[in-house]
């Protein structure tokens, strides 16, 4: 699929290029995926599906881009893996579950790539500058390489190697994907998300600097990490120990530990909680679960240790969330300062 000057929706209406709409989009070949123009250009894409395989090459699927101002390009992939290239310069690897941004000088081309056949789940998020730079902490001396490649109009990531997508940047990329809303409760909503998002990323980016910053790891070690990271997300109910898990990749308790916190910047068992609670907060909202069964699916044998769980992390019961959401969209004085 390609667009010249121009963005389509959901609802397949264009819009005529804003500030960083691309100058051309070429999707090869076309796979599933939606694209959404928000508040002040800031673009959407979801790419769902796969790369078909071709007879006598390796095929990939590609996404080429090209804007005509400067951007910063969110990008979160949640199945597959991603190949994001911008000029000979900057060439990075997005693996599943993992997370980076981007900035894009103008009129500068940005190549997404993933391999064929291999099914791929991918956000992306166009920035207007100006937007990022409001809410993104540049002026702190993490991210002082970031802020000078932004001032001498230099491409350049967030982070060299990517991040990878913690359970609070996973619920909020599951929000965006699959927001509901219309009209301009979607354009507040989304801009807070935005956000939010920025904010984990900033966190991530400086915690990756200062947790065990002297002690690089080996593949084989990063690699168990991520089997963990699996097994938490695949087995929400299990009773882990730490233990446990280690024996499961071939580790011992204390060098899981370690490696766990440094790669993911949390303990093991904060992270299985914060998933579980994310996932929690899904079912409830999404697929209209009784409390006492999203406990049992999530861990917790007893609907009361489940609600005080949930309590804990949301600040809020898990009978008021709706309630409670209804209340953030629609009160004007929450809505005040979402405005530009």
């Amino acid at each position: 699929m390609t667009l010249n000057g121009n963005t389509a929706t959901q609802n397949g209406e264009m819009h005529p290029t804003a500030p960083c709409n691309p100058l051309s989009i070429d999707v090869q070949p076309d796979i599933d995926h939606f694209i959404w123009s928000g508040f002040r250009g800031t673009n959407f894409y979801c790419l769902h599906g796969r790369a078909p395989a071709i007879s006598g090459g390796a095929a990939a699927g590609k996404m080429v881009m090209e804007y005509r101002e400067s951007v910063v390009k969110v990008v979160c992939c949640i199945q597959g893996n991603t190949r994001i290239t911008v000029r000979q310069s900057l060439s990075s690897e997005v693996s599943a579950h993992g997370h980076n941004l981007y900035f894009v000088t103008a009129n500068t081309p940005v190549v997404i790539e993933w391999p064929y056949q291999e099914p791929q789940e991918l956000l992306i998020i166009d920035l207007h500058l100006d937007l990022f730079t409001k809410y993104f902490p540049l002026h702190h001396r993490t991210f002082a390489a970031l802020n000078g490649s932004i001032s001498r109009q230099h491409p350049v990531a967030l982070s060299d190697a990517g991040l990878p997508l913690s359970p609070e940047i996973s619920a909020l990329v599951f929000d965006i994907i699959y927001c509901k809303r219309r009209d301009f409760s979607k354009t507040y909503y989304l801009k807070a998300k935005i956000i939010e998002l920025l904010l984990l990323q900033a966190e991530q980016r400086w915690e990756s600097d200062t947790v065990y910053h002297h002690q690089p790891l080996r593949d084989d070690e990063v690699h168990r990490v991520y089997q963990v990271r699996d097994i938490l997300h695949n087995e929400p109910a299990a009773n882990h120990t730490l233990l446990s898990l280690a024996h499961r990749v071939g580790t011992n308790d204390a060098t899981l530990k370690k490696h766990f916190k440094q790669v993911l910047g949390t303990t093991v068992f904060h992270y299985l909680t914060a998933h579980r609670m994310q996932l929690a907060k899904k079912m409830l909202l999404e697929e209209n679960e009784k409390v006492a069964s999203v406990a049992q699916r999530v861990g917790y044998k007893h609907g009361t240790h489940f609600t005080a769980a949930f309590k804990k992390y949301f600040g809020y019961l898990p009978t008021q969330i709706k309630t409670w959401l209804i209340c953030i969209l629609w009160d004007p004085i929450e809505l005040l300062w979402l405005v530009i």
